[in-house]
């Protein structure tokens, strides 16, 4: 906008975004805004707090204070806004075709700006030179653009530290536990997921449309959490025709009998 920063005054507080996160703003600004056009125009001092991001999601975010200054009435399905003025009833209408354009110019933006640089396989400039270390059988390569006085010396400083390198893939212990470790971060309580059992041809169709039939009836219903309480099973009935039946093995271990049954 081309305004300068001495008229950005301090601010304390931070603001705190949907996910937690916490921004910092580099100020605040007092700017006038204006709302409509001539003759149902309304203008207004509004306090506006600077942000200090690459991505904005959004350039100006009108909050409630400056929309209750207005009188501001807002309606997300006619995307319009409403504000009286002394000349009649204010309005600013959306418009859906430049929010796209906008949309899209940003994503393309930001998929250029993402796109990680392709690294090339890295080989040394002038090639390598094999030579055959003491006392073993084993070959190392070094640049072959090296100076003999630095050639002689790396030679020498491998040759006496050859009993450093794990030349097999069996002796190589991998880093200390005390160094770094790998670890999921899970919940210790969450019972384990079993995969799903195969089924043939025949036994989906059976099962499906059985679970249809329990749904409709009301005698089961979807759930969304993980600890299952008690489940439909496919079992077979006598005359080799196939059911579907309630388990309540799950349901009878969370749920034990208290009470005893006195004997006579």
């Amino acid at each position: 906008m081309g305004l300068s920063e001495n008229l950005i005054s301090p601010h304390a507080s931070s603001l705190v975004g949907f996910e937690g996160s916490v921004v910092r703003p580099m100020g605040e600004i007092v700017l006038p805004i204006s709302l409509g056009e001539e003759p149902k125009q309304k203008t207004h001092m509004a306090r506006f707090l600077v942000v200090n991001t690459t991505h904005p999601s959004y350039n100006v975010i009108l909050g409630r204070p400056t929309l209750n200054a207005f009188r501001a009435v807002i309606s997300t399905s006619c995307l319009k806004i409403k504000f009286p003025t002394p000349s009649g009833m204010g309005e600013v209408r959306g418009d859906q075709l430049k929010a796209r354009e906008c949309r899209c110019h940003t994503l393309r933006q930001l998929e250029q700006e993402n796109k990680e640089p392709r690294v090339e396989k890295i080989n040394p400039a002038d090639g390598t030179t094999c030579f055959q270390l003491e006392n073993s059988n084993r070959e190392i390569k070094i640049g072959a653009n090296l100076s003999s006085t630095e050639k002689e010396e790396l030679v020498r400083f491998l040759q006496d530290n050859q009993e450093v390198f794990e030349w097999e893939e069996e002796k190589a212990t991998g880093i200390p536990e005390h160094v770094v470790q790998h670890r999921l971060s899970i919940h210790t309580n969450a019972t384990p997921v079993k995969q799903k059992k195969s089924m043939g041809r025949e036994k989906n169709l059976i099962i499906h449309q059985e679970v249809e039939r329990l749904l409709k009836a009301g005698h089961i219903r979807e759930v969304r959490y993980p600890d299952w309480i008690a489940n439909v099973v496919l079992v077979p009935k006598p005359g080799g025709k196939w059911r579907m039946c309630v388990d309540f093995t799950d349901l009878n271990k969370a749920c034990p009998k208290t009470h005893t049954i006195a004997a006579y």
